[in-house]
């Protein structure tokens, strides 16, 4: 009820969290609930159906424009002054703004439905938060051919917001500034140009030394390298070869020297010939003993 005024705000604090003037309207309480953005897009929709026998409803409330769109849902219902949440009729307002606004974003709905109470089933959740009503179908299929009529003809234009330019003067229109600033930008440029030829030519005259070894320095990229100092990547590669080879010969050098087991085999070679040359000895003793007697 925008006639009445709101006024809340934590115990023991003397500044309001949320309040509402008396005799206000649903467009300003909104604006100071939810942010003039939303106020300045809102339109508002009325039917009155309490004539036909089959729908038998009446609706008021305010919607956003196709100028509009938040990432966050915001659908407010009310049947016969409650708070109720319809998951069916908000589904169907979406489906409503798809072709008018971005993937993934919301309108802003507001709608106060008076039906009559003989058609309402209340008792669907514990706490009244949810009703059916009869003829529910028609009765949402009704109120978003309303919303779709009322966005005919709103994705012919669209409002943005302009930031003003900060030097800006009252009296000269946008247009003017625009060619003042490329106007000077040029000259900037004309003068940039102008200053680079005047220091070139002052460096080959000779006429400016400090200006030459400059000039020479930001052209030395343009420069090719004429001595016979060999390139890095010949110096990275030719050190890899080095390397390679240094590492070959030294695996020779490791081949050629004798493992532990080499000589253990020469030092049991060498024990079997002493071993053969003793009984070589003993026999030639056997066979002059024999020959003496």
């Amino acid at each position: 009820n925008p006639h009445c005024s709101l006024n809340c705000k934590k115990v023991e604090s003397g500044t309001s969290d949320v309040h509402t003037p008396k005799n206000s309207t649903s467009v300003r309480n909104i604006g100071l609930l939810f942010g003039q953005a939303v106020a300045r897009e809102l339109i508002p929709i009325s039917r009155d159906q309490m004539q036909n026998d089959q729908l038998a409803y009446k609706v008021d409330g305010l919607v956003s424009s196709a100028n509009y769109n938040s990432k966050k849902s915001v659908f407010i219902l009310f049947i016969n002054g409650r708070l109720i949440d319809c998951s069916a009729l908000k589904k169907s307002l979406e489906v409503a703004y798809d072709e008018y606004l971005p993937k993934h974003t919301h309108p802003f709905v507001y709608l106060s439905l008076f039906i009559k109470p003989d058609r309402l089933d209340v008792n669907v959740h514990p706490t009244k938060k949810e009703v059916h009503f009869l003829n529910e179908t028609e009765i949402i299929a009704d109120i978003h051919e309303l919303v779709a009529q009322q966005l005919v003809g709103q994705n012919a234009s669209r409002t943005f917001a302009v930031q003003t330019f900060s030097g800006a003067n009252p009296g000269i229109p946008s247009e003017s500034l625009l060619a003042l600033g490329d106007q000077q930008s040029s000259k900037k440029r004309t003068r940039a140009d102008a200053g680079d030829a005047e220091a070139e030519e002052e460096a080959i005259e000779g006429q400016n030394p400090s200006k030459a070894q400059k000039t020479a320095k930001e052209l030395a990229y343009k420069m090719v390298r004429t001595s016979e100092q060999r390139g890095a990547m010949e110096l990275y590669l030719n050190s890899g070869a080095d390397k390679s080879s240094s590492t070959a010969a030294a695996d020779d050098t490791d081949q050629r020297k004798p493992n532990r087991a080499d000589i253990t085999a020469l030092t049991m070679k060498k024990r079997k010939q002493r071993n053969n040359l003793n009984e070589l000895t003993s026999v030639c003793n056997l066979q002059m003993l024999i020959d003496s007697n």
